[in-house]
């Protein structure tokens, strides 16, 4: 979101190169982990598919207990410029999964603000929700207008999710390093800026 389109080719293959088939050996590592550790396992990947040369997905796996793939699912619609580099899901796995520990839903970040997809988990008796979110997303300068509180708007539609459904809300996301800032801005400081400022601090 930071650089324009023709300036994201390198970016793009490399996330390519580095997105996960499933099945792979890299995908039976997560799976080994969940296993290893007798914990449930909620992990957000960029997916590529074998037949295709570029397609690529935001996708959740929920692994059990054993490791075993419980759901699969794909962001339903990438959210603004995501489009330059994700494919429409659909709704396969728009559905909680049923576990000993109670029914276990996911949605990926702007899925969050999508009644149906939303109603669609409450409706199947969804108990605990996870909303998974990236660390940072830039949409704007900072120093430009604050009429608009990322973390906040984040905190209060999770806290309604949990209100309105009586469900346990999870809200994750992974962490942008200094050396990922460094990576990315590749020396300039105006991006560097950007991506330094447009972290969420999740509450």
């Amino acid at each position: 979101m930071v650089y324009p389109p023709m300036d994201q080719q390198i970016f793009f293959r490399r996330l390519f190169d580095n997105a996960l088939e499933i099945p792979s050996p890299q995908f039976e590592k997560i799976a080994g982990i969940a296993r290893e550790n007798n914990v449930f396992l909620s992990v957000g990947v960029t997916e590529k598919a074998p037949y295709s040369m570029g397609t690529m997905w935001n996708s959740n796996l929920l692994f059990d207990r054993m490791g075993r793939l419980v759901n699969h699912r794909r962001k339903l619609v990438p959210t603004w410029a995501e489009k330059l580099t994700w494919a429409n899901g659909d709704a396969a796995g728009l559905e909680p999964e049923r576990t000993e520990i109670g029914r276990i839903g996911v949605l990926i970040c702007g899925e969050n603000t999508n009644p149906l997809a939303r109603y669609a988990m409450l409706a199947q008796g969804e108990q605990i929700h996870i909303a998974t979110y990236p660390p940072a997303f830039p949409f704007k300068h900072p120093g430009a207008s604050n009429n608009y509180d990322l973390t906040e708007a984040i905190r209060i539609r999770s806290a309604a999710h949990s209100f309105e459904g009586k469900v346990f809300n999870i809200v994750v996301s992974c962490a942008l390093d200094e050396s990922s800032i460094e990576e990315l801005s590749m020396g300039n400081m105006e991006i560097k800026e950007i991506l330094e400022k447009t972290q969420k601090r999740l509450p």
